[in-house]
């Protein structure tokens, strides 16, 4: 009887021990579970960390997604840390943060909504693809939204295309002559003429 109560302890112990990530967003949990990702295989809010801590790919291209199922919100991401490349795209995602996510190399969040994305942290990072964005006003009646994108830090980012981006108005960049003349890493970037390359966004 003794043993039978150590064995259960030492299970309380470890369930309680056990970490988890939150993933308020039905949507996204749910091509977790679809992918074979969250081991719970319930929508229950939450994934264990131990599931996506080592996950170097994450394909979550919502292209065939019915619409009602797409994902609005990606908090939980940053519980990926050893993600080196992620495909958001074709969803309804208004902001995305991703300097948790430092491995990351490659990031494709084209066709979504998005009004900011947090990615200067990232000094890996090679391609970043978020053409074909809008960002929606909650209120139809106010001003525009205004996005600025910051990758002066991304050094590495030689594959960047934010063509189609009609909020995105300041991109600001380590060397702003090099990238209005095309040069050096900036030489295949694209962009929308009415953005503009600063090296002071506000």
């Amino acid at each position: 009887m003794k043993n039978a109560w150590s064995v259960l302890f030492l299970c309380c112990i470890s369930l309680a021990q056990a970490q988890t990530t939150l993933i308020p967003d039905n949507n996204f949990e749910r091509i977790l579970i679809n992918e074979g990702i969250d081991s719970d295989g319930q929508i229950n809010g939450q994934v264990l960390t131990s599931d996506i801590n080592t996950i170097q790919i994450l394909n979550l291209n919502g292209s065939s997604t019915p619409y009602n199922q797409k994902i609005t919100n990606l908090k939980g991401i940053e519980g990926f840390t050893a993600l080196r490349s992620l495909d958001c795209s074709n969803h309804l995602i208004g902001t995305l943060d991703l300097n948790s996510n430092t491995q990351l190399v490659s990031i494709h969040c084209e066709y979504n909504m998005l009004a900011s994305i947090q990615v200067n942290m990232l000094t890996g990072l090679t391609t970043l693809s978020c053409h074909d964005n809008f960002a929606a006003s909650s209120n139809p009646a106010g001003p525009d939204i205004v996005v600025s994108l910051v990758v002066d830090q991304c050094l590495s980012l030689t594959n960047f295309d934010a063509s189609n981006y009609p909020n995105l108005v300041c991109i600001q960049v380590n060397n702003a002559a090099s990238a209005n003349a095309g040069m050096g890493i900036y030489a295949s970037w694209k962009k929308d003429p009415t953005a503009f390359y600063s090296e002071h966004c506000n």
